[in-house]
């Protein structure tokens, strides 16, 4: 189904589609993600088309569901501003894959329980000038075919992640 709201000829904030069950296709603003993802249940996709979005508001993500864009390279799905944050599900695994993130800010911050199912963040792309790349606040997940790059005339050199005090990566999750 489709639900598209019109009103003045400008595009009200819900457009995604739903054109099969459990996959959800957005326009990529952060506001059309947000209503896909507050509708999805846990094992769900929500789709980012190719493009360039600024999501100065964020996303936040805390059902175990797969956000999936059009890929990690220029002609991908690219966040230029705000950032994924991804409170850790108990139930499902939270999965985000296929995202170009290029803007100055902390691209992605992870909380939630240690004991909660782990997360993936795979096959994404992250640019940084001076922040910090993810921040971590909850361990137990999976970093897997992600680009890390830090331009070498930029400020002080960034952490890849932020590791909060009291967490360790000690304990293996499945």
């Amino acid at each position: 189904t489709a639900l598209l709201i019109l009103a003045g000829g400008n595009l009200a904030a819900w457009a995604y589609t739903n054109p099969s069950t459990g996959v959800y296709q957005t326009n990529g603003s952060a506001s059309d993600v947000q209503a896909a993802i507050n509708a999805a249940s846990n094992g769900h996709k929500i789709i980012v088309p190719a493009g360039s979005f600024s999501w100065s508001g964020g996303i936040s993500i805390s059902k175990g569901i797969w956000l999936a864009g059009a890929g990690k390279t220029t002609s991908g799905s690219i966040i230029t501003s705000g950032k994924v944050t991804i409170t850790k599900n108990a139930n499902a695994p939270v999965r985000v894959s296929g995202l170009r993130f290029t803007g100055s800010d902390v691209h992605m911050s992870i909380g939630g329980s240690a004991s909660a199912r782990a997360f993936v963040i795979q096959n994404n792309y992250f640019y940084s000038n001076g922040s910090d790349f993810i921040d971590m606040g909850a361990n137990g997940g999976l970093f897997d075919h992600n680009d890390f790059y830090m331009p070498l005339s930029g400020g002080g050199a960034p952490d890849v992640m932020s590791i909060h005090p009291g967490e360790t990566w000690s304990q293996a999750t499945t």
